[in-house]
């Protein structure tokens, strides 16, 4: 059995600027860490890439999907 296949999930969390997303990325492409993309109802910032930074969908498809099933990081 690999890593992919044993379901770890390791949950990175800090400040604005900490340097999340530069672990994140170093994870992902020095290990079998993969990155979770998760949903947000926020605009897209100029910079962002819709599926790989995150799902960006409008409140109405969030209320859809979250009621479907649960969303893990939705509080």
């Amino acid at each position: 059995m690999n890593a992919c296949t044993v379901g770890r999930i390791v949950v990175l969390a800090g400040p604005s600027g900490a340097g999340k997303d530069t672990l994140i990325r170093l994870l992902a492409e020095t290990s079998l860490y993969r990155r979770f993309v998760a949903y947000t109802t926020r605009p897209r910032r100029v910079y962002e890439v819709d599926g790989l930074d995150y799902y960006f969908i409008n409140e109405e498809r969030f209320q859809t999907l979250s009621s479907e099933k649960p969303l893990f990081d939705h509080l």
